[in-house]
């Protein structure tokens, strides 16, 4: 601190640390439909909010995306030949949405399974 005109001053120094806390102030929530819901011991996990810390963990709890098909028809009758490649609209979002999440540095969640996706992966299958 510099002083340009003479003067009694007071200078006080902080003994205690600041009394900020830094902590989270948000706890991102998954809802949604997943493959699975059966921990490791074999508990139904649907409607339990359940903590997770990466999708490795995801898949071990909740498994994987619901399996697309994809159809293609090809047309020969025309010059050249056209393709058509049909994609049916993903109804279950849960899995892709996660992957984005972690993707971008996302750390610490609960996921809240209110059902199946109509998957094929079997509990303990991971």
């Amino acid at each position: 601190m510099t002083f340009k005109t003479p003067d009694v001053y007071i200078q006080e120094k902080s003994v205690l640390p600041p009394s900020v806390v830094t902590a989270d102030t948000a706890v991102p929530a998954f809802i949604g439909y997943t493959d699975i819901a059966v921990d490791a011991d074999g508990n139904d996990l649907t409607n339990v909010p359940t903590r997770i810390r990466s999708m490795r963990e995801y898949e071990s709890l909740f498994g994987l995306a619901e399996i697309t098909a994809f159809s293609v028809t090809v047309d020969t009758a025309s010059t050249p030949a056209s393709y058509t490649v049909d994609t049916p609209a993903l109804k279950y979002q849960m899995y892709h949405s996660l992957q984005l999440f972690f993707a971008n540095g996302g750390g610490d969640c609960y996921i809240v399974s209110v059902g199946s996706n109509g998957g094929t992966t079997t509990a303990g299958a991971k």
